[in-house]
């Protein structure tokens, strides 16, 4: 075992250490189970990380677990791999080197950036099988590769339906929206003729109100005029009364 320093930001911990040189490393690695929960090669690639079954018992979230331990793959040369590490030996950033079995690796988490185009294939295969529930083989060149087209084939079949589909229900749900919005043009315009007539209408209610004080008015002055000629005719009378009474008394 190689000491590299003791000084690094991240000694005491080794999943933050490597999380600093590999990006793309899942986070919640805990325990033994979170860290072989992302394992996706059981080849070692330079640049990878390693899971390893080292590590040492804790309490978490009040349960007992296994800490397990992770480690970055500096370099691979048939069997023997060189890994560098945070914390295998206490706060300290050592390099090792072994078979998998003697520095305990179980298996390795492979970034895209770091995957051959076997690799790739190999995972485009099991999810086509996940997918479709055929058997594509487990060679890359046997003769199961015309499953793979046809399913594939199926693939791009159902996503273009999906896409009319998607099309489709735009299409519908624009219509929708340019019939609300025609209801909407046209309940403005009945509101608008609606206010127009009843403007109108009261208008028209509010000039017959006018003449009709107006008929009061002149009713008003007739009758004031009326009480005004009774009464002049009263004193008319009276007078001729008073003149013929005299006489008789004469």
């Amino acid at each position: 075992m190689k000491i590299i320093n003791k000084t690094d930001l991240y000694k005491c911990n080794c999943v933050l250490w490597l999380r600093v040189v590999l990006p793309e490393l899942p986070t919640g690695l805990w325990t033994l189970d979170d860290k072989r929960a992302i394992i996706n090669s059981s080849k070692p690639v330079v640049g990878s990380g390693a899971m390893s079954s080292d590590g040492v018992w804790f309490t978490h979230e009040g349960k007992k677990v296994f800490s397990g331990h992770v480690a970055f793959v500096k370099k691979v040369d048939k069997d023997v791999i060189t890994i560098r590490e945070a914390n295998y030996r206490s706060c300290t950033v050592t390099e090792r080197e072994g078979t998998m079995k003697e520095l305990k690796l179980i298996g390795f988490f492979v970034p895209d950036r770091l995957k051959t185009n076997e690799e790739t294939m190999k995972e485009i295969k099991k999810a086509v099988e996940k997918i479709f529930n055929i058997d594509v083989g487990k060679n890359i060149n046997d003769n199961e590769d015309k499953k793979v087209a046809e399913a594939i084939y199926r693939m791009e079949e159902e996503l273009e339906e999906a896409n009319a589909n998607a099309t489709s229900l735009f299409t519908q749900n624009k219509n929708l929206i340019l019939e609300r919005e025609g209801l909407i043009k046209a309940q403005d315009k009945i509101n608008f003729s609606h206010d127009t007539e009843l403007k109108e209408t009261t208008t028209k209610f509010n000039g017959i109100i006018e003449e009709e004080k107006k008929k009061l008015e002149t009713a008003n002055k007739i009758i004031l005029s009326s009480i005004t000629v009774k009464s002049d005719w009263s004193k008319i009378l009276e007078a001729i009364i008073t003149k013929l009474t005299n006489k008789v008394n004469i």
